[in-house]
């Protein structure tokens, strides 16, 4: 456009100084001269700037001063995913299936705590197929509905949604789905901690087919004491995080590691796996040993590096994968809650 205005101008001028036409040569360099000149003063329509991946920008701020975290995620799960998420397994995770039992022992005594939890086939296999013995109460925390309705389709026709609700303020949109025959067993033994005997804080569940409970929040906004029915926050005696921790951008992970020390009962343990693809871009982040160390010693976590796994991907570019066991202060007792 800007060398045919060009062209137009020059035979303009060209006429007015008395000569009809001007040159095709003469023409056409005033054209590049003219377009060379406009592309050096003028901005391009296309933004070069890359956003910064810290929470500020990543996650959106709303009027009231809310964050919201979840709108991102929705959107892709609703119109980005068709069904497969890339993050997703279809099938139970390698590394749980090997360290459980071995290195990672959590009590089955316990809730067992799965953030995060998309669609994971994870929550079934603790449920139901654990050899010697599942855990009685597995459950999952995730913030998008269709990520529940798809596991549900998926693997667990069985999942129903009981409840929705708010925290104490009004403040937290909650809903609960479960697996559990009766409303109330959706958490089992949160009025009954004090209870030793495994068959007594599970009266109603068959050892073999243990309950599978979801609540579809925002974690950072999970309203623990209220929904747990406990004085203290703390429920749960193991947690599995594999696409988690690698999922919240860098200025959130303290806050995401505070709130699962506090969800996580004295002796409890964690089994985290991590990435890292050599650079910052995410998700899913980078999260080196020196990071996981940084999260978890100052809260008084042992921490143990129990895999480092390196993966070739496309292009020759190289992922390192670590597994870690961490376990948390203190000895767990149920007379502590």
């Amino acid at each position: 456009l800007l060398a045919m205005q060009a062209q137009s101008w020059y035979v303009r001028r060209r006429k007015r100084n008395g000569k009809k036409r001007a040159s095709c040569f003469q023409q056409c360099f005033t054209s590049i001269f003219v377009c060379l000149l406009a592309c050096h003063h003028y901005t391009p329509l296309v933004s070069t700037y890359t956003p910064s991946m810290g929470s500020a920008s990543y996650f959106r701020t709303l009027p009231d001063g809310k964050v919201d975290r979840l709108s991102r995620w929705e959107n892709r799960w609703n119109n980005d995913y068709n069904g497969k998420p890339r993050f997703h397994l279809g099938d139970v995770n390698p590394h749980l299936k090997k360290q459980l039992g071995a290195a990672f022992t959590p009590s089955k005594n316990e809730p067992f705590l799965v953030p995060l939890c998309g669609k994971s086939l994870d929550l079934v296999w603790l449920a139901n197929h654990v050899p010697d013995n599942s855990f009685g109460l597995v459950l999952g925390v995730e913030g998008i509905s269709r990520a529940i309705t798809e596991m549900k389709d998926e693997s667990l026709p069985h999942l129903r949604k009981i409840t929705a609700m708010v925290d104490e303020e009004g403040a937290t949109d909650v809903e609960v789905w479960t697996t559990a025959e009766n409303d109330d067993d959706w958490f089992i033994g949160a009025s009954n901690r004090a209870n030793q005997d495994r068959d007594a804080v599970l009266p109603s569940v068959d050892i073999k087919n243990g309950t599978i409970s979801i609540i579809r929040v925002d974690f950072f906004e999970l309203p623990s004491s209220s929904l747990f029915g406990s004085q203290n926050i703390a429920s749960f005696g193991g947690v599995f995080d594999r696409a988690a921790l690698v999922a919240v951008p860098p200025d959130s992970r303290k806050q995401y590691v505070s709130k699962i020390d506090e969800l996580l009962l004295p002796g409890g343990q964690i089994l985290l796996v991590t990435i890292d693809r050599g650079d910052d871009q995410g998700p899913p982040y980078r999260v080196t040993p020196n990071i996981v160390e940084e999260l978890f010693v100052p809260l008084g976590y042992d921490m143990q590096l129990l895999e480092e796994i390196s993966l070739e991907e496309g292009k020759g570019s190289m992922t390192s994968e670590y597994v870690f066991l961490l376990k948390k202060g203190g000895s767990m007792s149920r007379d502590t809650c």
